[in-house]
């Protein structure tokens, strides 16, 4: 791949947290206040374009960075300030 690491897409980074969360789509929608059909066209859709601020309720409700879910490297955290 001409030097280039692979690094999923973000809908990709999504699914791989909802599926480890174990938890029912029901129950992340609810905890990030969304229809549960919202979740489900997100994580089924290829080119789902949800707002930004729906994707930040469900990697909240999953309890995963936002950082993580676009391949930021680890351990980059801006502080309150910035």
């Amino acid at each position: 791949m001409n030097g280039k690491h692979f690094r999923p897409d973000w809908h990709d980074q999504l699914r791989i947290a909802v599926e480890r969360s174990g938890r029912p789509h029901a129950s992340i929608a609810s905890d990030a206040g969304i229809a549960p059909t919202t979740l489900a066209r997100i994580l089924n859709v290829p080119h789902a374009n949800p707002h930004f601020e729906t994707v930040l309720r469900i990697v909240t409700a999953l309890g995963v960075r936002l950082g993580w879910l676009v391949g930021e490297p680890r351990g980059v955290e801006l502080t309150d300030d910035e």
